[in-house]
């Protein structure tokens, strides 16, 4: 299991996000966004691009469309204030390590990304190259 993945800043930097539970906190039986936890995201990875990989890709049309759900839309305008964008989502697969790599054979431009998660289950194996996990309790620490 790996549990950091260092990368370097650059302009070519993709971002595997897992925003079904990651930034999030319970709030009466509901999620809600923490803007805690975003900050901390954007501070870290200051130049990243956002591909969503869990249920969250559903509300998302295109950036800032008008029809992404209402959860997308706070979402966009919590990152904007850091200059960071949702830039696509990735196709249905069984495990989510297989549909990043089929978003990486159909991006091949992309040298330099981090897998953002919450649930090792949704994974084919342990052990991922380029996985961060978090809690989905707290987001990034």
């Amino acid at each position: 299991m790996t549990e950091k993945t260092d990368i370097r800043d650059s302009d070519e930097k993709e971002v595997e996000i897992e925003m079904e539970r990651l930034d999030k906190k319970k709030c009466s039986s509901q999620f809600t966004l923490s803007s805690d936890c975003i900050r901390r995201f954007c501070e870290k990875y200051r130049e990243a691009r956002i591909i969503l990989i869990s249920s969250w890709k559903n509300g998302f049309i295109s950036s800032h469309n008008e029809k992404n759900t209402p959860q997308i839309k706070e979402l966009e305008a919590q990152l904007d204030r850091y200059g960071i964008r949702i830039v696509g989502k990735v196709c249905d697969n069984r495990y989510r390590d297989y549909a990043v790599r089929d978003y990486l054979k159909e991006h091949p431009s992309i040298k330099e990304y981090v897998v953002v998660d919450d649930d090792i289950k949704e994974y084919s194996s342990k052990d991922i190259p380029h996985l961060r996990l978090v809690d989905s309790k707290v987001g990034f620490w």
